[in-house]
């Protein structure tokens, strides 16, 4: 499991931090409408020390880290920035899959503006209808509450490889992991459709949703029982969110009630 610099890529890497919003970090008032609805639901070279052993394959694009490769058996994926093809005086992105020594399969991530170089890819066992890995790719497409790409690239039966396209996700994009032990990562994050539907953005939090790829297709398997324990999970983060944010606000009036009252004694102006 390597992932090594290539054309003129530094020995060094680090994680890409652009101004993404984390998935975690929804600051502000949080609304019951989002908890309901779940309670509803739900009653550069990379040394990998032994204690990493097990992480897929993975490389983050930055100022120090141009371009990648990651490796994984007879799977290659290479990332580089290149000029984006809708504007060339932008720069976007790009995903190399390589297979058996063969270029298979190319990916155009989206541009950001930025000038600092963007993007991630791993590898990762995904989609049960075949018997090769995938590469996952990521591109931040920029501007406020907006937007990850995420794109699996994947093979068929026959060993034709295509590009998934998951979708656009608000912030880091969301993570692949095996979350019910099936040997196949799904795709977790939350539920973009509720990022504005109760309040403002600031102002609102979201369910979980799960996604796996299988037959080359993007399937929503939120409601899978062997998630239950992890919507639960995510459930109580939402509820303890909430709880932080009434408080909070509970705090904050009885400062502004107190000052008002000195303000309003005999004798202040």
């Amino acid at each position: 499991m390597l992932a090594i610099p290539w054309a003129g890529g530094s020995a060094l890497s680090s994680p890409y931090t652009g101004c993404h919003e984390k998935v975690d970090d929804m600051g502000g008032t949080r609304k019951l409408g989002a908890l309901f609805f779940a309670a509803a639901i739900w009653g550069g070279s990379l040394v990998v020390n032994p204690a990493e052993a097990q992480k897929p394959p993975r490389a983050d694009l930055s100022d120090v880290l141009p371009a990648a490769e990651i490796v994984q058996g007879d799977l290659r994926a290479r990332v580089s920035m290149v000029a984006a093809s809708e504007d060339p005086s932008m720069k976007a992105p790009m995903l190399e899959v390589v297979f058996g020594n063969q270029s298979v399969l190319r990916i155009e991530g989206v541009p950001s503006g930025w000038d600092s170089p963007q993007g991630t890819i791993e590898i990762h066992e995904i989609d049960p209808a075949n018997n090769t890995p995938e590469v996952v790719f990521t591109s931040f497409f920029g501007g406020a509450h907006c937007c990850t790409q995420v794109h699996v690239a994947s093979a068929d039966k026959a060993g034709d490889w295509h590009d998934v396209d998951v979708g656009f996700f608000d912030g880091e994009g969301g993570t692949f992991a095996d979350l019910d032990g099936d040997g196949e990562a799904e795709f977790k994050n939350f539920d973009n459709n509720f990022l504005y539907a109760f309040d403002c953005y600031a102002c609102s939090d979201a369910p979980l949703l799960i996604y796996a790829v299988t037959g080359g297709k993007v399937v929503d398997v939120s409601r899978k029982e062997a998630f239950t324990r992890f919507h639960r999970e995510w459930l109580a983060g939402m509820e303890g969110r909430l709880a932080e944010a009434q408080r909070g606000s509970s705090q904050a009036g009885s400062r502004k009630r107190r000052c008002w009252a000195r303000a309003m004694k005999p004798g202040r102006r």
